[in-house]
C-alpha cells in the first residue's frame, strides 16, 4: 500500500529544486531493491500508529546518485482517530554505510 498525499512539506537539500514535493515523487526516488521494505514499514505504521516509524534506505538525488538516509515519522491523527497526515525527517547517513 502506498502512501497517498498531494504535498511533502520539506525534502532534504540535494533532491532537484525542479523535483515535486509529493508523496509520489518521494517515492520514485526510492530505490528499487529498498522499496518493498519501505512500503511495508510505510504501510505498517499507517495501521500500527503508536509505534513511529525508523528505517533507513535510499533515495535517489538530482544527479542520479542514491545516498543513504535515516527515516524517522509518525502520524498524525484528527478528531476521528484517523491518520490525517504522517510527519517525519530524513538525515543523509550515506557516510556510515561506506
Amino acid at each position: 500500500m502506498a502512501v497517498q498525499s498531494k504535498r511533502v512539506a520539506r525534502e532534504p537539500t540535494r533532491f532537484s529544486k525542479e523535483a515535486e514535493k509529493t508523496i509520489e515523487s518521494w517515492w520514485r526516488r526510492v530505490h528499487p531493491d529498498d522499496f518493498s521494505m519501505v512500503n511495508e514499514q510505510v504501510s505498517r505504521l499507517l495501521v500500527e500508529a503508536e509505534d513511529g516509524l525508523r528505517a533507513e534506505h535510499r533515495l535517489r538525488m538530482a544527479d542520479g546518485t542514491y545516498r543513504w538516509f535515516l527515516v524517522r515519522g509518525s502520524v498524525q491523527k484528527d478528531q476521528e482517530n484517523t491518520v490525517a497526515r504522517i510527519v517525519g525527517t530524513h538525515t543523509d547517513v550515506t557516510q556510515y554505510h561506506w
